[in-house]
């Protein structure tokens, strides 16, 4: 059985590599350490699941996230952590199709459902 594909958008390199222990049984891994390397890594992937750590609160870094996610020709679902409680922030990623807000901190059973919940529904798509 083929694994569903989650790919990884985190600065810190230590963190990558425990999302990649995590979910790396259950997960084909890819991850990238900011929007342009995901944009780079997207042509050379396929990607089911997308995580995106969002560490600074850069608007315009979301917004070029938002427009590539937009240029690609199926609907990926993609989960966003946010670091600090803004509301701009949030709103922006809700009304350009976030599959899930998480706002720090969380569990890890959250992370693993709300993962899992975005590969189900890959089947309804």
């Amino acid at each position: 059985m083929e694994k569903n594909k989650l790919h990884i958008i985190d600065s810190e390199c230590f963190d990558r590599e425990i999302m990649n222990k995590i979910f790396g049984n259950t997960y084909e891994i890819s991850a990238s350490e900011n929007v342009k390397g995901f944009i780079n890594n997207i042509e050379a992937n396929v990607i089911d699941v997308i995580y995106y750590e969002f560490r600074k609160a850069n608007l315009s870094e979301l917004k070029m996230f938002c427009q590539t996610i937009k240029t690609i020709d199926k609907i990926i679902p993609w989960i966003i952590v946010i670091s600090e409680n803004s509301i701009e922030i949030e709103q922006y990623a809700r009304i350009n199709n976030a599959f899930y807000c998480m706002i720090r901190p969380f569990n890890l059973k959250e992370l693993w459902d709300v993962i899992e919940a975005a590969t189900n529904k890959l089947e309804f798509i």
